[in-house]
């Protein structure tokens, strides 16, 4: 299959800094038509700022980790301090008991006691223990009360441990942040690349919308090549198994001979040709700088001999031998014209293969019958040679028109 294509870029990239600042140094390459390969650095950013930005940070994360040692000491000051408030819960509640047992024992001596009725309040009270209840009592409050407080401490301390452990993580974050900025400082080349266009120099101030250089990868060149739809079945595009259509790549023009490229079918492009209303698809041609004695230059028009399937029991005819869209003409043993028709698997400008209608060993006639008739008689250049000779000796007109022919032979490869 026979096309053409225009070179375009497998990969381009507009390169451009992800922070801002001074720019203190540029690759020798970067200058059009010049490559760099991949990992080295295009252009170097002036990096104090961002050096003292990173011992800024530095210091946050110490600090940050000095509150939480801080944070973590005072949760644990909050265990010891519950601990200690359970303790004593625990020993107001036993005195609390001791007491209701007195309570028992001083009521049964003020049933015993003799001369009661004429003690006053205070002997009563003292003598039934009441303040020593309500002092039991109010211990044991107190103690719930204390638990309650340090438990609520121990909340507030694993409120606070966990603020400090996220200003550990934002001021770690912060470091990071500064660090990376740093290592943006160098602007490498993500891809082995060929400059088309550079944009600043040293001393320019850049930000991180400013275009150092305009690159595209120098280890592979598509070609976008057209062809029309009923060509586009004949392609074969790569599937999980199997690689897509060999193409041999070829400049136009006067050095067409001097260059050739080797190149895959990657894959057809979802939209027609803008213009021609052709299928679009896409040649991957590697090493296209190398490969080759001429590089091939991007945005160049060539030609594309696209590999087409094998195809078997099919004939080779000339064109031209097509009439009507699918009569051929065949000469029979008989020496006179039959009118076949045949079924044409695919042709272009200068052939056809026919896959119905002819046979081997079969007279195709090549040239042209200026009034062909069915069973007409056709002569061979030497037949009518032979007729003119003995028209001569006879004096008697010969009849049938001379025509060319070749002989039908089979063609294994559409080409």
């Amino acid at each position: 299959l026979k096309a053409t294509g225009t070179v375009v870029a497998a990969r381009e990239l507009s390169l451009r800094p992800r922070i801002g600042g001074e720019v203190i140094g540029v690759h020798p390459e970067l200058e059009p038509g010049a490559i760099i390969a991949a990992g080295e650095t295009a252009v170097t950013l002036d990096v104090t700022d961002y050096d003292l930005v990173v011992k800024q940070a530095e210091r946050g994360v110490s600090q940050a980790k000095v509150q939480l040692k801080q944070a973590q000491v005072r949760r644990l000051q909050a265990d010891g301090q519950l601990v200690q408030a359970k303790s004593q819960l625990v020993q107001a509640q036993y005195n609390h008991t001791l007491e209701l047992g007195k309570q028992d024992v001083a009521r049964h001596e003020w049933d015993m006691l003799e001369g009661k009725e004429t003690a006053t309040e205070l002997d009563r009270a003292l003598t039934l223990r009441k303040p020593h209840l309500e002092k039991a009592l109010a211990d044991v409050e107190a103690a719930e009360a204390a638990v309650a407080i340090s438990a609520a401490d121990i909340d507030s301390a694993d409120a606070g441990l966990e603020t400090a452990r996220t200003a550990v993580s934002t001021a770690e974050a912060t470091l990071e942040q500064a660090q990376l900025n740093v290592m943006r400082c160098a602007v490498k080349v993500p891809f082995n690349a060929v400059v088309l266009e550079r944009g600043i120099s040293v001393g320019a101030q850049v930000t991180s919308q400013t275009e150092l250089a305009v690159l595209v990868s120098a280890d592979v060149f598509w070609v976008e090549v057209a062809l029309p739809m009923d060509r586009l079945p004949w392609v074969a595009l790569p599937t999980a198994d199997t690689p897509g259509a060999a193409v041999v790549i070829r400049p136009s023009g006067a050095i067409a001979d001097d260059a050739t490229w080797q190149g895959r079918v990657i894959r057809c492009l979802p939209s027609l040709q803008a213009n021609g209303r052709r299928a679009r698809i896409l040649v991957e041609v590697p090493n296209p700088l190398t490969a080759a004695k001429i590089p091939l230059l991007l945005g160049s028009f060539v030609n594309a001999e696209i590999e087409g399937p094998t195809l078997h029991d099919v004939y080779e005819i000339p064109r031209e031998s097509i009439h009507n869209g699918c009569d051929v003409w065949l000469r029979n043993a008989d020496g006179r014209l039959d009118v076949v028709a045949t079924q044409a698997l695919w042709g272009d400008e200068s052939k056809v293969l026919i896959s119905t209608g002819l046979k081997e060993g079969q007279m195709l006639i090549t040239s042209d019958l200026a009034s062909p008739v069915p069973g007409m008689l056709v002569l061979l250049p030497d037949e009518a040679a032979t007729a003119q000779e003995a028209t001569a000796r006879d004096a008697a007109p010969a009849k049938g028109p001379q025509a060319g022919g070749a002989r039908v032979q089979g063609k294994g490869r559409m080409e």
